[in-house]
């Protein structure tokens, strides 16, 4: 109609473009806004932690037009072909009643399956069959959605179970006591006998730069017994691992930083005492969840100091209860420089995650929720608006109103289950490799999808979609049988 008063292709492209273009400015001002409130807590979060003296977020034009630039091109992709399909119409040809669309026999109608499913049933095939394209755009954007929502479920499972692996199972001291200087293993019985100490374990932990194939690193050597019960070392499947008698043994993550395999020779130089280079052969490799560590067997670190049966302190495990007595009495001892309670260190490095880590889940997935509800929304808000007429003609023709709700949410139903399947492939890859991106020295998130992780994304999926079809509802119910059978004349 604008077209045949005279509008150009050029004046209906700027139109239809422009409303596009308004929605996108609205986006990017709440969502810019949004951002650097988000940008601004985290970076005050980050002065805590870091204890930088001040950092303040600044909004650098470079990202605010990404951001612009990122939005407005999904929504001209989105928009592109329905906006030509305006533009291309002769004013003829727009002004005429759409034309019947052409049928014919399909493998549906030639199969016993055919003949098994009812009339409706049959049209919501039939369309989903002829509108391949329209309805694997649809699967797609509702799957990424509950992938997202997967990603940001995986996240809170997977952070956790790292946090009980590394206290749980690898630390399963109490208490950690440093020495001022390292001391003799006759230090570890007088200790034994301490107020509510069950267990006592010595270590000896020694300064070190590792360097191999043009990288070095520095960390500590933990001199530890053979088979060690308070300090445990595990493999990639969570298997206790004994030290061996000689050699040196990493964390799988030092081992990859190093380019190191075992059997290879590590080269290590001693940051303490007969301060010494070396050549030390890689033993063994074992996983950890958190922290980027070195260890040997306790006799063989001595020897490689030049040193006696040497500890650098001891880890307790305690009968909780009778703490106050036991600090009080390690409180008299000379020679302990520092008490480390292992509760407060995962209290503190739990309170860090949740500031900075499980916040972004929690952001992630309020975003994946609220695309999860707009893509399903919108796909059936444009399904039932295209199809109002058809739904009237079935209803004059006497279709019950249940039969002809069932056509339009059935067609959103079966959408969503092909979904529910891709957005479980997708989120399982897009969490693989954010269990690798997410990988540093200060902790690994491990790859741990649990049937709540899947359940959780389906869940939230089919709630989106429930809440978008009741909304629908209330238009079907609503439904004018006699205007939407009314002609363009």
């Amino acid at each position: 109609v604008l077209k045949a008063f005279g509008y150009s292709n050029r004046d209906m492209a700027g139109h239809y473009g422009l409303l596009t273009g308004l929605i996108v400015l609205i986006g990017v001002a709440v969502g810019v806004g949004m951002g650097a409130w988000a940008a601004d807590a985290l970076a005050a979060v980050y002065m805590e932690y870091f204890r930088f003296p001040a950092m303040s977020f600044r909004l650098q034009p470079q990202v605010l037009l990404l951001a612009v630039v990122v939005a407005a091109g999904a929504a001209a992709l989105g928009t592109y072909r329905a906006v030509r399909g305006a533009v291309s119409l002769p004013p003829a040809e727009a002004m005429r009643p759409p034309a019947p669309e052409t049928f014919r026999q399909g493998w549906l109608e030639r199969s016993h399956l055919g003949r098994l499913l009812d009339q409706p049933t049959r049209i919501i095939v039939r369309n989903l069959v002829r509108h391949r394209l329209k309805s694997g755009l649809s699967v797609l954007g509702i799957g990424l959605s509950g992938a997202l929502l997967m990603v940001g479920s995986y996240q809170f499972g997977a952070v956790d179970d790292m946090l009980d692996t590394q206290y749980r199972l690898v630390q399963t001291m109490d208490i950690n006591l440093y020495f001022t200087e390292p001391a003799s293993a006759h230090a570890v019985a007088g200790l034994r006998h301490k107020p509510g100490v069950q267990y006592v374990e010595g270590f000896r932990n020694v300064p070190v730069r590792l360097a191999a194939n043009g990288q070095d690193y520095r960390t500590a050597i933990l001199g530890m017994d053979a088979e060690p019960k308070l300090r445990r070392l595990t493999d990639a499947r969570g298997q206790p691992q004994r030290l061996p008698p000689e050699g040196l043994v990493l964390t799988d993550y030092l081992a990859d930083y190093l380019g190191l395999r075992p059997g290879d020779a590590v080269q290590v130089e001693v940051m303490e005492g007969h301060r010494r280079t070396l050549d030390v052969e890689l033993a063994a490799v074992v996983s950890e969840p958190v922290g980027v560590s070195a260890y040997m067997e306790r006799q063989a670190l001595n020897r490689l100091m030049r040193e006696g049966p040497a500890l650098s302190g001891v880890w307790l495990l305690t009968d909780t209860s009778q703490h106050p007595a036991l600090y009080e009495a390690l409180w008299e001892v000379p020679q302990i420089a520092g008490i480390g309670l292992i509760g407060e260190a995962e209290a503190a490095i739990r309170e860090y995650i949740d500031d900075t880590v499980l916040i972004m889940m929690a952001i992630l997935m309020l975003l994946a929720g609220s695309i999860t509800f707009a893509v399903a929304y919108n796909n059936a808000r444009i399904a039932f608006a295209e199809r109002a007429r058809e739904l009237a003609t079935l209803r004059v023709l006497g279709y019950t109103r249940g039969e002809v709700s069932w056509i339009l949410l059935g067609e959103i139903a079966a959408l969503t289950l092909l979904a529910i399947p891709l957005g479980w492939l997708l989120g399982t890859g897009f969490a693989m490799a954010l269990s690798a991106a997410m990988s540093t020295d200060l902790f690994r998130v491990p790859f741990v999808i649990t049937p709540q992780t899947y359940a959780f994304a389906a869940a939230g999926v089919i709630v989106a979609t429930v809440l978008s079809v009741l909304l629908i509802l209330r238009r079907l119910r609503r439904l004018d049988m006699v205007s939407a059978l009314k002609t363009v004349e």
